[in-house]
């Protein structure tokens, strides 16, 4: 079944969308698809997530090594995986707002400059 009880972040819009990259692999219709399929689900959803990455993922989604991911446990990580990338977006916009110059550094005067501030 394609229920989402339990979904706090992803609305429902956005699990309509994986329901329907998870149902293009998802050939036969049992719920469930090949572990060799998420980076090309990823891919379809606009993350292109590999390496040590994409294996970690692929662990958590199959943490017995079966080689299927079943709809509720890729609703279930994809859910925990938006939050966690939503929450490195958010780290990177706030360093962005202290590397002024986009040098990819924070000065460290700049940061005790800002501190003192408040």
């Amino acid at each position: 079944t394609w229920g989402v009880r339990g979904m706090e972040k992803l609305k429902q819009q956005e699990v309509e969308e994986l329901k329907e990259h998870f149902s293009f692999y998802d050939k036969r219709g049992g719920g469930s698809i090949a572990t060799t399929d998420l980076e090309g689900i990823l891919k379809r959803i606009g993350h292109n997530l590999k390496g040590e990455g994409l294996k970690k993922l692929t662990e958590k989604m199959d943490p017995k090594g079966e080689g299927v991911i079943s709809w509720a446990k890729f609703l279930k990580e994809m859910d925990t995986y938006k939050s966690e990338v939503n929450f490195q977006q958010l780290l990177l916009d706030a360093f962005k707002v202290f590397d002024r110059d986009n040098t990819g550094y924070i000065s460290t005067c700049l940061l005790y400059t800002s501190d003192a501030a408040d």
